[in-house]
């Protein structure tokens, strides 16, 4: 700027170029017919466009705890503002608005996999910073809100709705939009559905592709089992065939399905959903109990490995508490060596296989 040009301007360009191509071995420079264009290998915007994809295709297939990984390997590479230090012309203004946007979205989706995996108390705090650094996305305090319903915290969430329309009417002069006003209405009638989460029973339409034959008499062996001990331990190989036998013998509406429940603080919590407690304040355990007490069946804790001392743990007390309720864990030597006169492990090998 306000400097004499070089008197072999293209002579200097190509010095230019030779030394970026020294510092930044990495870097493709491509001549083009307006001078040269710098292609980089792989840049953070690139890695950050990755992992949104893949964490939305997780997110898609009802694998919340894997989407939410995603979603945090995607904003773990934000570092301030993007392309701060280039100059605020409209081009770089448009693309930095446009990475902004991009992971404002992906917080909140990263909440919504987070909320999905059980992590109710995680995800109340993220969404209260997320509302606080930008309280106009209503997306936030929708989530927020579910989060703390699901908490049992009735009140709570629909303080945060009366938040959010506190801030708008105040600042902007406008309502809350539709959705947000339609999940108030469902926490102030409780409905059911808003409870559900990523952890769930299997429902009618959640039917095996085949059928099951050639198992008569291990499913007479789980009957006198079941006649014996409150608390029977399947365990075995993958692929065995464990969680099949166990649902075709409980029926469907008895399997709780844990895969996505990662902080063992929810697992009692998740059960209770998945068997039907609603709205519960105060202890879910309490809750649990009372519900089992009341309507006694056999209840499997399916895909739970990684929470198997305590779901062990939660087994014996709920199975000593509700004598009527039988409990079908995975293996986990606590709960098989707490009483031989209420436990029993049975070993379950691979079959040939008989079209089930």
């Amino acid at each position: 700027m306000g400097r004499r040009p070089p008197r072999d301007p293209a002579g200097a360009l190509q010095v230019y170029v030779s030394r970026l191509r020294r510092v930044l071995p990495g870097a493709v420079l491509q001549r083009s017919a307006g001078g040269y264009q710098l292609l980089a290998a792989e840049t953070d915007v690139e890695r950050f466009r990755d992992h949104l994809v893949r964490a939305r295709a997780l997110a898609a297939d009802a694998r919340h705890v894997e989407a939410h990984e995603a979603f945090e390997a995607a904003l773990r590479l934000w570092r301030g503002t993007p392309y701060e230090d280039l100059a605020d012309d409209e081009s770089t203004a448009a693309i930095r608005t446009a990475l902004v946007e991009q992971r404002d979205s992906a917080q909140e989706e990263g909440a919504a996999a987070s909320l999905a995996t059980g992590d109710l108390a995680g995800t109340v705090a993220l969404l209260e910073l997320l509302v606080h650094a930008a309280p106009y996305r209503e997306r936030r305090w929708q989530l927020l809100a579910l989060a703390l319903y699901r908490c049992g915290r009735q009140a709570d969430a629909l303080n945060a709705v009366r938040r959010v329309r506190a801030l708008l009417a105040e600042e902007l002069g406008v309502d809350p939009g539709p959705e947000l006003r339609q999940l108030e209405g469902r926490i102030l009638s409780q409905d059911p559905a808003l409870t559900k989460t990523g952890v769930a029973t299997a429902g009618t339409g959640d039917r095996p592709l085949s059928s099951f034959i050639g198992r008569d008499a291990d499913l007479a062996l789980l009957n006198r089992l079941l006649d014996s001990y409150r608390l029977v331990t399947i365990v075995g190989p993958a692929g065995a065939g464990k969680t099949r036998l166990a649902v075709e013998w409980a029926g469907r509406d008895g399997v709780v399905r844990l895969a996505d429940v990662t902080d063992p603080a929810h697992l009692v919590s998740a059960v209770a959903t998945a068997v039907g407690v609603t709205g519960f304040t105060g202890n879910p355990y309490e809750a649990l109990v009372k519900r089992l007490r009341l309507h006694g069946k056999v209840l499997v804790l399916d895909n739970c490995e990684h929470l198997a001392g305590d779901a062990a743990g939660s087994s014996w007390t709920c199975s000593t508490a509700s004598p009527r309720c039988g409990w079908w864990p995975p293996a986990a030597a606590r709960s098989a060596s707490t009483a031989s006169t209420t436990c029993r492990s049975v070993r379950w090998e691979p079959t040939t296989p008989c079209g089930c």
